[in-house]
């Protein structure tokens, strides 16, 4: 099961290695697993790396009368239990 992107890439599961980095701080590995992927409807990564023991991420897509609504849903369990600044930026994130 694969689907393609507007410029013509077939994305389909599979592993890819990418790397993450923050506003100057180093980039960290993270593995992303794609797992699922049912077109016009949903795809789903997961991830194991420095920062999350696990991390799972829904990309969602629902009709609406004149467009898509786009909806990120994210799981995730911290690799280390978080201190309170780590807390509060995963608590700040949030998109309108």
């Amino acid at each position: 099961l694969s689907f393609q992107t507007p410029d013509g890439a077939i994305v389909s599961p599979g592993h890819w290695d990418a790397r993450f980095g923050l506003r100057g701080l180093a980039l960290l590995p993270w593995p992303i697993e794609l797992i699922e992927v049912l077109p016009g409807e949903r795809f789903v990564d997961t991830s194991q790396n420095a920062l999350y023991r696990r991390f799972e991420h829904q990309h969602l897509f629902e009709a609406t009368p004149d467009c898509c609504r786009y909806i990120d849903a994210v799981t995730f369990e911290p690799a280390v239990e978080p201190r309170c600044e780590v807390a509060k930026l995963h608590a700040s994130i949030s998109y309108a």
